[in-house]
Parts: structure tokens; C-alpha cells; sequence
């Protein structure tokens, strides 16, 4: 599988979508190698910066957005992907949240509107991150966020999956206990009854409740107002984003795969009626028929009239 398929990771600033891509695959159910300079430098620092016990600094606003191609390699079999990831600054999606829930009159038409826009087209699939904590301090935008994707892709006409994904789940779940009586298996009252939206293209098995590195309540940044990473902390709910990435990367090449074959037809046509004609020649009039059919169908229409047509 050489194609190299993109799954968009959405999310405003500090959502943990930088985390998220850092941690991603990192158990031993997994290999990665990255495939450009930028995938390698960015795990790099990232990495280091949560070793270290900070938070890896938020993708600035002002930078053109990396793309980040890694291949993803199963250890149980031979299989792999490959993934490209864009990582766009938050800010850049609270303008396409604007853009396609109509909140401004008019639309953001940059270059990296269009290039978010281009991305989404091409992705096979879309994960949102939505902050909760965020969320629960009226920041309304975690949920638009999520309403600008459903808005575009109906725009689009596009029917691709779509995962709803609950970062800093270890900050939250105790609120969401407490408050909302909602246990860890209750995943689709987060999207209903939480966050407030109903939507059939989001269903409870792509609903993923995580925390790619845990925070220390027993450590606070005053600067950062938020706790600091716990050090040799195991994630919650990775490995279930990890197996729904590689399920979708797998569908979408199991589809092509199939289109191919199907677009392939008039070819398959030519050749049975070839071997047909051959074995039973009483049917050489309807093969000859199905062949002459087959190779307009392939564009070869005038080729043939100015043989057997002139």
C-alpha cells in the first residue's frame, strides 16, 4: 500500500491535538517511521517536551501548516499505512468555523482556508478533538467545531467517517460523573447530552474518550493555569483511535481496490468474449457484439468506426 492517505485531526488551540499526534502508535502493537524531515524533528521535540514535564508549545498561528507522513507498521502481521497528518494552528479552525456555521457573512478565503478545505477532501477520515474542560467553561466553540465539519462534509457531499474524540478525559471524567451521571461507557450521552448535538454520522463506536498523557494534580503552572504532565503516565482510550485509524485506512483501500477492479470491466468483457468466441463459435455474433460494446465503453469508438466503418 504505497498511497499515502491523509486522516484529518481537527481541533482549536489547546484541544491536545499536538499530544495526540505525538503519542499516536506509540505502544508495542505498533512501529513507526516517520517519512519526512518535519515528521522526525516534530516527534522529536514534542516527545521531549513531555519527558521533560512540560506541554509541548501550541502550533502557532503564524506558520504555514507541516504536513507529517509516518508509516505505521503492525507488529502482529506485515501489515502497514501510511498517514499523513496537517497540523493547522487552532486559530486557523475557529475562521472555518466561522466560515461554515455562518457566523460572519464572509467567507475566509485565504490560502490555508483553502488548503483546509483541500485536506478535508482528500482525508478518508475526520477526527475531532474537543476539549470538554473548555467546553465546561463556555467556550461554545468546542461544539461548533464540531457542526462546522458536519456542515462542510454535507456541503461537500462527502460521506466519509467521522470520530469524535475527548481529550484530557482524566481532567473531566469526574465532572462528567458527578455532574452529568455518565460513566466510561456511556459514550454517545457525551455527544447528546454533553456537548449537545445529534448527529447520525457520529455513532458511539467512533466516540473515543482519551488522555494521550495524563495531567499531575499534584503539579500546576500558575504561568500555564492548567497541571503539568504526569511523568511515565499510561494513556487512556489510545489504542482504540489507534485501531479505528488503521480499520478506516483499510476500508478506504479495500474501496478503491474494489472501484478498480469494477472500472475495469469492459477489458474483463473483451477478454470472456474473446475465449468465448473461441469455444463455442455459434456465439461469435453476440461476442463480437459484447466486445464492440466494451470498446466504446474503453473510448476506443472512433478508432473502430474508421476501421470497420468508413
Amino acid at each position: 500500500m504505497s498511497k499515502r492517505r491523509s486522516i484529518a485531526i481537527v481541533g482549536l488551540p489547546d484541544c491536545g491535538k499536538t499530544v495526540l499526534l505525538t503519542e499516536l502508535f506509540r505502544s508495542d502493537k505498533w512501529k513507526i517511521q516517520p517519512l519526512n524531515k518535519d515528521t522526525m524533528i516534530f516527534l522529536e521535540q514534542k516527545r521531549q517536551d513531555i519527558k521533560n514535564g512540560k506541554w509541548p508549545e501550541p502550533t502557532p498561528d503564524n506558520i504555514k501548516a507541516k504536513e507529517f507522513i509516518q508509516r505505521v507498521h503492525s507488529a502482529t502481521n506485515k501489515s502497514y499505512i501510511d498517514l499523513k497528518f496537517r497540523d493547522f494552528a487552532g486559530e486557523t479552525w475557529k475562521r472555518f468555523i466561522n466560515t461554515y456555521c455562518e457566523l460572519e457573512k464572509t467567507p475566509d478565503g485565504s490560502e490555508e482556508a483553502q488548503e483546509i478545505c483541500d485536506f478535508l477532501n482528500r482525508s478518508v477520515a475526520v477526527a475531532i478533538c474537543v476539549d470538554l474542560e473548555k467546553l465546561f467553561d463556555n467556550d461554545i466553540n468546542q461544539r461548533w467545531i464540531i457542526q462546522a465539519i458536519l456542515n462542510y462534509l454535507e456541503k461537500q457531499n462527502l460521506s466519509i467517517p467521522i470520530a469524535l474524540i475527548i481529550t484530557k478525559y482524566d481532567v473531566v471524567k469526574d465532572v462528567l460523573r458527578e455532574k452529568y451521571n455518565i460513566t466510561d461507557n456511556d459514550k454517545a450521552a457525551l455527544l447528546t447530552k454533553v456537548i449537545g448535538i445529534n448527529s447520525a454520522k457520529i455513532t458511539k463506536e467512533s466516540i473515543f474518550a482519551v488522555s494521550a498523557v495524563q495531567a499531575d494534580p499534584e503539579r500546576y503552572s500558575d504561568k500555564a493555569q492548567k497541571y503539568l504532565p504526569k511523568k511515565n503516565s499510561k494513556p487512556i482510550g489510545l489504542s482504540q483511535v489507534e485501531n479505528w485509524f488503521f480499520e478506516e485506512y483499510n476500508r478506504a483501500e479495500t474501496a478503491e481496490i474494489v472501484k478498480n477492479i469494477f472500472s475495469f470491466w469492459p477489458a474483463y468483457l473483451i477478454i470472456g468474449g474473446i475465449i468465448l468466441g473461441n469455444l463455442y463459435p455459434e456465439l461469435q455474433m453476440i461476442t463480437v457484439a459484447g466486445v464492440f460494446s466494451a470498446l466504446l465503453k474503453l473510448g476506443l469508438g472512433k478508432i473502430i468506426k474508421k476501421i470497420f466503418l468508413k
